[in-house]
C-alpha cells in the first residue's frame, strides 16, 4: 500500500512539473499557430516580456489568414488574450472584421489581414462599427500584390467590430448616416487637397496618406517583406544640404531587466545609399553633395549596446558621434520612430519610391526600428531603397498560398 502511494505522489509530482513547464515555456518560439480557441494564455505572454521578444501568431477565419505580431517590451500586464477573429467579411470596396475578445489586451499588437484579392489602393480608413466620420480609429498600411493584398494596423482596442475601407490617396470620408459599410466609398484615383505637411519640404499628402507614408521602416506583415506601397509624391522643393543636428521625438519604453539582457551585446552596424548612382536622374537637385563618393555613410563597424537598446536608440547614437545628420519623428499609428533623412538624403530625394529601409541578419522586420530590441551578434544595415524596396531586396509582392 506504501509503495503504491509512494508511486501515485511520485507520478503527481511529475504531472504538476510537467504541466508547470508546458504552461511557462523556457524559450518561445518566433512563430506560433493560433490556437483554435484563439486564447494565448498569461504565462506565455508573461515569457514574451521578460524576454522581450517579438511574436507571430498565425490564425485564419472565414478562408482569410491573418496574423498578430507581438511585442514584449510593451506588455505592461500579461493576461490571458483572446486573440482569435470571429469574423471576416472581405467585400470589394469594404472589409469587416469582428473581435472575439471581450476586453482590451492592454498593449497595442500589430494586425494583419492577408486577403485574397488585389487591392486597388495604397491605403486603408479604419472605423469602428460602421463608416461614419466620428467613428474614425485610424489609417492603415496596405501592401499590393499580383493577386492579393494585405493591410495591417495596430489595435488599441480589440473588441467589438471594424470596418476597414482601402482607398487611393485620398482624405478619409464619412459615409452618410445609415448607409451601408460596402457601399459607403469607393477608391477613388482623383487627388484630393493636400494636409499641411510638418516640414515645408515635405511631401503633399491626404490625412491618411500622411500616416501611411511613416510606414516604410514599419512593412505590413510576417508573412511579406514588402514596404508599404503608400501615396509618396516627390518633395517639391530640395531640402538644405547643410549639417543639421540630429532631431527626434522618441517614446520612453520601461523594459525589465533580466539577468542575460542586463549584459548588453555587440552588434555590426552599417548605413549605405549606394543603389542612388543607379538613380541620379531621379535624384533632387542639390543633393548630388550629400551622396557619399563610394555610397558608405557608415561603413559596417562593431558598436556596443545596453540593455534593451533598439536599432533606434544605436543609429541615434552613431549619428550624434559621428556628426551625422539624421531626422525622424514618432508614428503613433505605429507606436514606432519613423526615420525620415540621414546625411541630408530624406524620403523621396530620389523619386517617390525612395526612403530608408533597414535590415536585421539578412531580414526586412515588419515593424519600426525602434520597435526591434538588439540582441548579441546581430547585423544591422541601413540602406537607401529608390524603389520601394526591390533593389535592396526588400520587396516581396503578395502572393496568395
Amino acid at each position: 500500500m506504501k509503495k503504491t502511494l509512494s508511486l501515485f505522489l511520485a507520478a503527481l509530482l511529475c504531472f504538476l512539473l510537467f504541466g508547470c513547464a508546458l504552461q511557462t515555456p523556457t524559450t518561445l518560439a518566433d512563430e506560433l499557430l493560433l490556437p483554435d480557441d484563439g486564447i494565448v494564455f498569461e504565462e506565455t505572454l508573461s515569457a514574451l516580456k521578460t524576454q522581450r521578444k517579438v511574436l507571430t501568431l498565425r490564425g485564419s477565419t472565414d478562408g482569410v489568414d491573418y496574423t498578430w505580431t507581438l511585442f514584449g517590451e510593451e506588455i505592461e500586464t500579461p493576461q490571458d488574450c483572446n486573440f482569435s477573429l470571429r469574423s471576416i467579411k472581405a467585400g470589394a470596396k469594404t472589409i469587416k472584421l469582428s473581435f472575439a475578445s471581450k476586453e482590451p489586451f492592454g498593449f497595442s499588437p500589430l494586425l494583419t489581414l492577408f486577403l485574397p484579392q488585389r487591392l486597388h489602393a495604397d491605403v486603408a480608413a479604419v472605423y469602428r462599427a460602421s463608416v461614419q466620420e466620428s467613428n474614425f480609429v485610424c489609417a492603415a498600411s496596405v501592401t499590393v500584390g499580383d493577386s492579393g493584398g494585405a493591410v495591417s494596423f495596430s489595435v488599441d482596442d480589440p473588441t467589438g467590430t471594424y470596418v476597414i475601407v482601402p482607398q487611393k490617396t485620398q482624405a478619409v470620408t464619412a459615409a452618410p448616416a445609415g448607409e451601408d459599410a460596402d457601399d459607403a466609398l469607393s477608391m477613388s484615383t482623383e487627388p484630393t487637397a493636400a494636409a499641411a505637411p510638418e516640414r515645408t519640404n515635405a511631401p503633399a499628402a491626404s490625412a491618411v496618406a500622411a500616416a501611411t507614408t511613416r510606414a516604410m521602416q514599419s512593412t505590413s506583415a510576417a508573412k511579406t517583406t514588402a514596404p508599404t506601397t503608400a501615396a509618396k509624391q516627390p518633395t517639391t522643393q530640395p531640402k538644405a544640404t547643410t549639417a543639421a543636428p540630429v532631431t527626434t521625438t522618441t517614446a520612453t519604453t520601461t523594459v525589465p531587466a533580466t539577468e542575460s539582457a542586463a549584459k548588453g551585446g555587440v552588434c555590426t552596424f552599417s548605413i549605405e545609399c549606394g543603389t542612388i548612382f543607379q538613380h541620379l536622374d531621379d535624384l533632387a537637385p542639390g543633393k548630388l553633395d550629400a551622396l557619399p563618393s563610394d555610397g558608405v555613410i557608415f561603413p559596417p563597424q562593431s558598436v556596443t549596446f545596453s540593455a534593451g537598446e533598439s536599432v533606434f536608440d544605436v543609429l541615434q547614437r552613431i549619428c550624434k558621434e559621428n556628426k551625422i545628420p539624421m531626422e525622424a519623428s514618432q508614428v503613433p499609428l505605429y507606436h514606432s520612430a519613423y526615420v525620415e533623412g540621414i546625411h541630408n538624403l530624406y524620403e523621396f530625394d530620389c523619386g517617390e519610391g525612395s526612403g530608408w529601409m533597414y535590415r536585421v541578419n539578412g531580414w526586412y522586420p515588419n515593424y519600426g526600428c525602434s520597435r526591434y530590441i538588439l540582441k548579441d551578434g546581430d547585423v544591422v544595415e541601413f540602406r537607401y531603397t529608390c524603389d520601394l524596396g526591390a533593389d535592396v531586396g526588400g520587396r516581396n509582392d503578395y502572393t496568395v498560398e
